[in-house]
Parts: C-alpha cells; sequence; structure tokens
C-alpha cells in the first residue's frame, strides 16, 4: 500500500533511491577491488613470461633490463638441477624447489601470501618455467653475493631487473650489471 505524507509525495520511494544508491556504490567497490587484483596478478605473470622469453634468446655478452611487476607476496626465485634454493648472501630464505622444476635450470614466480617462503613454490606457485633446452644455464643474483636467483616483491610492486649473460650464466644485478672499475 503506499501512504502519501502531506506534500503528497511517496515515503517508500525515497527509501529505495537510497537503496539504489548505497547497492550501485558497493557494486562499484567489489568491482574495482576485483579489476585490481586482476590486474596485479596478470602484470607479474606477464613480466615472467616476458623473462623467460629473455633468458630463452639472449646471446652471449648481451646485457639489458626490464620493468618487472612482483607484487608484495610474491618472489622470483631460480633452481638449479632439482636442487631447494639455498640461503645465500642477503637471500636468507630456503624454498623447496618444485616437482614441474625437475632436475633442470628453473625459475618461477612464487605466492607467500598463504605459506612460509620454504613452501611458496611447491603449494603457492603461481608460475614456473624449466630450461630443458638450456640445461647447462646457472643462474646469478648480485643481491645474493652471486648466488641463485631471488628476489622479493617490492611495497610499490615494479622494480628495474637488469641482466646479462657470461657464457651459460645468466646474472641478475642491482643497478648495472657493468663490474666497478678498479
Amino acid at each position: 500500500m503506499i501512504r502519501w505524507n502531506k506534500r503528497g509525495t511517496e515515503e517508500a520511494s525515497l527509501s529505495f533511491i537510497v537503496g539504489v544508491i548505497i547497492a550501485i556504490l558497493l557494486s562499484s567497490t567489489i568491482f574495482l577491488v576485483v579489476i585490481q587484483w586482476y590486474q596485479t596478478t596478470t602484470k607479474a605473470e606477464q613480466s615472467f613470461d616476458a623473462l623467460v622469453d629473455i633468458i630463452a634468446t639472449i646471446e652471449d655478452k648481451e646485457k639489458g633490463s626490464m620493468a618487472f611487476s612482483l607484487p608484495n607476496n610474491d618472489i622470483l626465485v631460480s633452481f638449479q638441477n632439482g636442487q631447494d634454493h639455498p640461503e645465500e648472501g642477503d637471500c636468507d630464505e630456503v624454498v623447496d624447489v618444485p616437482t614441474s622444476c625437475g632436475t633442470v635450470p628453473c625459475i618461477c614466480l612464487c605466492s607467500t601470501k598463504f605459506s612460509e617462503y620454504e613452501d611458496a613454490c611447491t603449494k603457492n606457485s603461481v608460475e614456473c618455467y624449466a630450461f630443458t633446452e638450456q640445461k647447462e644455464y646457472v643462474f646469478s643474483d648480485a643481491v645474493c653475493d652471486g648466488g641463485s636467483l631471488y628476489r622479493e616483491g617490492t611495497s610499490n610492486g615494479i622494480f628495474t631487473l637488469f641482466y646479462e649473460k657470461e657464457g651459460n650464466t645468466i646474472k641478475f644485478c642491482e643497478g648495472s650489471c657493468e663490474k666497478p672499475a678498479s
């Protein structure tokens, strides 16, 4: 039943309009959160795919850099010959090698959001790539004092990854892979 107030308008229409506005605002907020999560996830995967392409096609003595998207709770890590990633230099986290890497050089994009670092790639692997055609590759990271590649996501989600190939070694560096002048 419609009730009219003294001015001759419906009381129900005002509360209906307020309800519709609240529903639209709530739906918009949920939609934006889902879009933000999707974009963050796909940017990291796109960066990972671009890095794999670079590693697979890099020539000896070639150097370069790329913008790499890596959200705060993700890690980029390499494994050698089916071995767990050891504690090395400033890289003080042991990470278990996932079975998808087998016994060849491998890099993985993993999430630490719901697990310890040790299990990040065995329980929450976002993506891994085993270099079956480049079995002789060795990954080296200046951040880890020359040990295997290990990078944690940054608070802003993006950083510059510098790389260089010397023989069978793919080096990753902070700033530049240039050797300091002696």
